[in-house]
């Protein structure tokens, strides 16, 4: 295999990008950032809408993360924390996942990643109920328009099956609607919490709740387009679980240390989950890191499980960790993420409000979605090229953001500026603004 020519040519040669058809050939090769900002190998500076994956949380390019790796690593790389050994990071940072956490959490679970960590999650909860007597509860419940990861349980939650390889979805997993605005219409003018929760009851009674392990959902749901549920949702949702013995698994991998505005999406609905699953923004994406906070009573059912794997609590991972929690605190970044994400939705929602392609602004914190109308974006192939969205803000306004589902999601590093946030607002505004009422986008001599 050559190993000659630039880096974009080498790069065409020999890795595969998960979401790129084999025609394609950009390619931008990023070679350093600082803060909400990356370079590529040509000079040209983007920022960062994206946080890599949604989890630079800090921002790029900080040294005190680095220095913590490096530290770490001359001492101990790793020991696996599966039996007795153990690590000073992986301790210390149970101790302070658990200090942020709702107060039923009592334990934590070490993995690799997000989607391992829902993966185990999916095995667990039918696990405690075997080991409580109740091993007739297989069922697992998800919310439509979810995302759990890439794992075959996750992309089953999911209801994906032959365009993930699947084939049909794995048994006993059911989707119960949710009350995002994109399915107000189903609501037949009910109140969206109501018709919702009601819709859980008729599928609880359906399958029967001695049947029901447990129901898997994003508190604020990213892959619909960082939408807030109602207020009153989840405690209801709770509420009604917990009256029929069914766990619920809050996927946090998004949202949580600052993202959504709080610690845990679960503090700002007050609701205290049996399982909560983080991942991304524990370490913000300078080393790999998943885990799952347990309440005492799965925790206590789940002793003795097998999990986690070889990098489980892996030692310089939880290092770094310990340092991202260290910058987010000193700088009050979660404060930060809730106060300017809320004036970032404000000004979206204003400038963008007389903009035909747009049906609505949702999410909280630095995680936010601008919504294209249903007529433009329904259908197998939505009428507006969401890869042009993608390219016009990058390459006519040095902005890295993804439209996804007919979404413009902008996840910033809760360390964005505010010169920053007013220039990408006016990115987004910009882009949107060129899109014509066939779906195409005006060149950029021709924007409104």
């Amino acid at each position: 295999m050559s190993t000659t020519g630039t880096w974009a040519e080498r790069d065409r040669a020999v890795v595969q990008h998960p979401w790129l058809d084999a025609d394609a050939t950009e390619r931008a090769v990023i070679v350093r950032g600082a803060g909400a900002t990356v370079w590529d190998s040509d000079g040209r500076a983007f920022l960062d809408a994206e946080s890599a994956a949604w989890l630079t949380h800090v921002g790029h390019g900080r040294a005190e993360l680095a220095q913590a790796a490096r530290r770490q690593a001359e001492q101990l790389g790793h020991i696996s924390t599966d039996g007795v050994l153990t690590s000073r990071p992986a301790i210390e940072l149970a101790e302070r996942l658990l200090a942020k956490a709702p107060p039923n959490m009592a334990r934590v679970r070490f993995a690799n990643c997000g989607s391992e960590a829902d993966d185990d999650a999916f095995r667990f909860v039918r696990l405690h109920h075997a080991r409580r007597g109740e091993p007739d509860r297989t069922w697992i419940l998800s919310l439509e328009g979810c995302f759990h990861g890439r794992c075959y349980s996750g992309a089953a939650l999911q209801g994906f099956t032959s365009d993930m390889g699947l084939g049909p979805m794995l048994p006993q997993v059911r989707q119960v609607i949710a009350p995002l605005p994109q399915n107000t219409a189903r609501f037949g003018g009910a109140d969206p919490t109501e018709y919702c929760v009601e819709a859980l009851r008729r599928t609880i009674d359906e399958l029967g709740a001695q049947n029901i392990a447990a129901l898997f959902a994003e508190p604020v749901m990213a892959g619909p387009g960082m939408v807030e549920l109602p207020a009153d949702y989840w405690p209801r949702v709770s509420e009604v679980l917990r009256a029929n013995g069914i766990l619920l698994v809050f996927d946090e991998v998004v949202t949580a240390f600052g993202r959504c505005g709080d610690w845990f999406a679960a503090n700002l609905y007050g609701v205290e989950p049996d399982i909560i699953v983080v991942a991304k923004g524990i370490a913000s994406g300078y080393a790999p890191l998943g885990a799952l906070l347990l309440s005492a009573e799965v925790a206590t059912a789940l002793t003795g499980a097998e999990g986690g794997g070889s990098y489980g609590g892996h030692a310089v991972a939880c290092a770094v960790a310990n340092a991202n929690l260290d910058v987010i605190e000193a700088e009050g970044l979660v404060r930060r993420s809730a106060e300017l994400g809320r004036r970032m939705k404000e000004r979206l929602a204003a400038e963008l409000a007389s903009v035909p392609v747009v049906d609505h602004v949702s999410g909280c914190g630095m995680m936010l979605g601008v919504h294209l109308t249903a007529d433009l974006v329904s259908g197998a192939e939505p009428a507006i090229a969401e890869e042009a969205i993608d390219s016009v803000l990058r390459d006519d306004y040095g902005v890295l953001a993804m439209c996804y589902h007919g979404s413009v999601n902008l996840v910033p590093p809760l360390v964005l500026t505010d010169d920053e946030a007013d220039r990408l607002v006016a990115a987004v505004v910009a882009t949107v603004r060129r899109i014509g009422p066939d779906g195409s986008l005006a060149p950029l001599d021709g924007a409104r």
